[in-house]
This record gives structure tokens, sequence and C-alpha cells, in this order.
């Protein structure tokens, strides 16, 4: 089934100190350097699983070949439903090549890659590991969720977490529509100049050259709420 879609990115850039989000980390590292994130999607005939993942340098053992020092990792992403049985999952292994050791041991450099799945609504269980197959090292995160049933008269996606970043090639895997939506993941700001945005995908149904107000809220740690509303005329775009 074909679903009439708006692309939207919403322009609130704000100050990170006011955001309040929780962050999915591996706790078993004694600092993590492993993040993962998801949203989901309506799709064709069934929803779209986005799982976003962040690994930092330092997180991965480097063998030196040449003048370049190369991570080998495998993501392993499982999905259980009822009873623990696994409904889909899949597997990716990657090479990370860095050109000099000063990078291996950053602190702050990191990697952000996605795996898609397609889903049917329902609640379950998102497994994520890490395998560092230079070291043998295991990172897993495991969380519940819940993949909706989206209305077909109108609804919205999950809100993704995403960042600006200038970049000389876009990645395909990043890009929606003509929108490079590159996914903040560990959603841990400092508050100091840090901004994020969200994108969404608003499914309208019968609403096409309609006038629809999108409300939202913003809270932060402290209990204060930051609202605020848009307005849009979407126009006709077939998924």
């Amino acid at each position: 089934m074909k679903t009439v879609t708006v692309l939207l990115v919403w322009s609130l850039l704000f100050s990170a100190s006011a955001l309040t989000a929780t962050s999915y980390e591996d706790l078993a590292m004694t600092q993590p350097k492993f993040f993962v994130d998801y949203t989901v999607f309506a799709d064709s005939d069934r929803n779209r699983l986005e799982v976003y993942y962040k690994i930092f340098n330092d997180a991965l053992k480097y063998i030196k070949k040449g003048n370049n020092y190369i991570a080998n990792y495998e993501i392993n992403v499982i999905v259980l439903g009822k009873k623990e049985r696994q409904i889909t999952g899949t597997s990716l292994e990657r090479s990370y090549v860095l050109a000099d050791y000063a990078h291996t041991q950053s602190a702050v450099g990191y990697l952000i890659n996605q795996v898609n799945l397609r889903l049917d609504p329902g609640e379950y269980i998102l497994i994520t590991k890490l395998i560092d197959h230079n070291s043998n090292d295991v990172s897993t995160i495991e969380r519940k969720f819940v993949c909706p049933r989206f209305k077909s008269a109108a609804d919205i996606s999950g809100i993704e977490f995403i960042q600006e970043l200038q970049v000389a090639e876009q990645p395909p895997q990043f890009i929606k529509g003509d929108m490079l939506t590159v996914p903040v993941v560990e959603r841990s700001f400092d508050g100091d100049g840090d901004t994020v945005g969200f994108y969404a995908d608003l499914y309208v149904g019968d609403y096409i050259g309609k006038q629809l107000t999108l409300k939202y809220a913003i809270r932060s740690e402290h209990g204060s709420i930051d609202k605020g509303e848009m307005t849009v005329i979407p126009t006709e775009k077939i998924a």
C-alpha cells in the first residue's frame, strides 16, 4: 500500500541544555563508547525500523597495515517478539580505517551508521551487539520498543534526532528525499553551543493541500517546558 507523505525537518535548533532525552548505551563499559538509537517510519507495506549506532574511536582495537590503522568490527541487530522468539535481524561486518595512531586513541572521534529492518506493528525487544574482531570484545545494548500501527487518516512517524554536518560526500544511508539526516545517536549534550534538530515523516492521508498545525514541547531536566508550533500545507509526495 502506498503512503502519501510529506517530509519535514523542524527548524527548531536550540541550546542542548534544554533537552532531556534517554541515551541507550553499553553500561558494561567503564566509560560507554557504544550507543544505539532507533526510529520507526511507515513504509509501502510494513514499517521500517531504522537502528542507528555510534562507536567512538578509542572503543576499537586497531591493527597497523602500511600507513593506516584498521579496526574490524561486526554489528548484529536482532528483534525479538513474543516469548523472545526472533522476528528478524541482520549482521554486517565493516572495516574502519584511520590515518594515524593519534586518531585511534581519540575520545571524541567516532563513526555513525545505520541498519534498516522491515517490521510489522507490535511490541518487541531490540538487541544490538558490537563485536570487535581484533580484540574479540563484545558489547551489547538491549531495550524494549513499540513498532506503532500508523493511522491511515493522518499520523506522524517517530522522531529522529539529527545533527548538522558539513560533509564532502553525503552518505546514501542518511538521505531521505533530498535531505541529509545524520542521526545524533548519543543524545547527550554539553549545553555549550550544541544544537540538535528533529526529523519526522508526516502521513497526511486526505489532508493534501490543507493547512496543518504541528505543536511541540521540549521539557528540560529541571521541569521547564518550551512550547511552540509550526504550520505546514503539505503537497503530494508518494513514498
